[in-house]
């Protein structure tokens, strides 16, 4: 336990998985006791900031400074973080996202009494253009004034690392705050849909934004050839620019009659409790959140062998099949694989228990400077 106030900060949360993520870790860190500062470069129209979501005693900061751009548009940022930093004197500040690590590297070197710990959840963009050509020779003297950088994946560590010149001891990992009881409650939640009833074909389900990276085209070609063997049906939870494109492509296919594409849904969890397979097709990650969500369900999992996360969460292949990415016949055959020989519910939740709120706040919490700890 601890009454020492720590900060997060993340820019724009605006509901999406690594938002939740930091307001899960927030309402965490102060049910251990401590105080918690939520901090949002604007606060209008954020639902997960609502009381019945977070906590009274989570003081949410408003910087009142709308970010739109890369690590260079934060710099805008930096005199409103100074002044929270001076005033509020927090014993950590935990920040999220490359955009914003910069230039709360530098707000530190003006409040010295917090200590920064920098998280990374994705890989360093590819820089694009002069500004963020600049901001990426910038980054490995901006990380080292970071009392510690947190990636959320091994693999992503070492990546980070290896491209900021950082020895590697100077980048650990920490997992995402995934699990937690009311996983479980939200599992169990009513779910009408006729397709997800006990009784009707298998269902593949995929959760995420429809766009490029998460390459759903993929995963609609894989279904229609499996499609081709077997009953099936695919449903594919999240919105996006890519929704015409996905639906063209399954009419093509003749797959139209077995795609649904809800859109975004306030509670995934039902539906991955009653699916048969979680499918993860994507290009590139940080660490997929919904691949350790799909274990804790007792969901069968069939992910890309992508960078960076599902080797390092299905350890190698033993909680569930790693295909290359953008291989849809490899895709098709370890579904049939996955619907024919699934691994023991039991087996896969446990693995989902390394991925727990309470663990990643243990890890956390262990940042503290001594002297801030109560």
């Amino acid at each position: 336990m601890t009454d020492c106030r720590i900060a997060l900060f993340i820019n724009a949360p605006g509901g999406g998985g690594i938002s939740r993520m930091v307001v899960r870790l927030a309402i965490a860190l102060h049910q251990r006791g401590c105080q918690v500062d939520l901090l949002v470069d604007r606060q209008s129209g954020k639902s997960y900031l609502h009381p019945d979501t977070l906590p009274t005693a989570i003081r949410v900061v408003d910087l009142d400074c709308p970010i739109r751009g890369g690590t260079l548009q934060s710099l805008r940022l930096l005199p409103a973080l100074v002044r929270y930093l001076r005033r509020d004197r927090p014993a950590l500040l935990l920040c999220h996202l490359t955009r914003v690590n910069g230039a709360a590297a530098l707000a530190q070197r003006f409040a010295p009494a917090t200590r920064l710990v920098l998280v990374e959840h994705l890989p360093l963009p590819p820089p694009a253009g002069r500004g963020a050509r600049l901001a990426r020779s910038l980054r490995p003297w901006l990380y080292r004034q970071a009392g510690a950088i947190v990636a959320v994946s091994a693999d992503l560590a070492r990546d980070f690392a290896q491209q900021l010149h950082l020895p590697p001891t100077h980048v650990r990992t920490i997992y995402n705050p995934v699990v937690s009881p009311q996983l479980a409650q939200l599992a169990a939640a009513e779910l009408p849909h006729p397709w997800l009833q006990p009784d009707a074909p298998p269902v593949i389900l995929a959760i995420g934004r429809l766009v490029p990276q998460k390459d759903f085209a993929t995963l609609v070609r894989a279904a229609a050839l499996l499609h081709q063997q077997r009953s099936l049906r695919l449903v594919i939870l999240g919105s996006g620019p890519q929704q015409a494109e996905l639906l063209a492509l399954a009419t093509s296919l003749g797959l139209a009659d077995n795609l649904l594409l809800p859109g975004y849904v306030e509670n995934p969890y039902a539906y991955l409790s009653r699916a048969a397979v979680l499918a993860l097709s994507s290009r590139f990650e940080g660490l997929p959140t919904v691949l350790i969500e799909a274990l804790a369900c007792g969901c069968q999992v069939v992910a890309t062998d992508c960078p960076h996360g599902p080797r390092e969460i299905l350890a190698g292949g033993r909680y569930g099949q790693l295909v290359p990415v953008g291989d849809a016949i490899s895709l098709a055959s370890a579904l049939e694989t996955a619907l024919r020989e699934p691994i023991a519910a039991d087996s896969l939740r446990s693995r989902a228990d390394d991925f727990s709120v309470e663990q990643a706040v243990d890890h956390y919490l262990r940042l503290i400077p001594e002297q801030a700890a109560g």
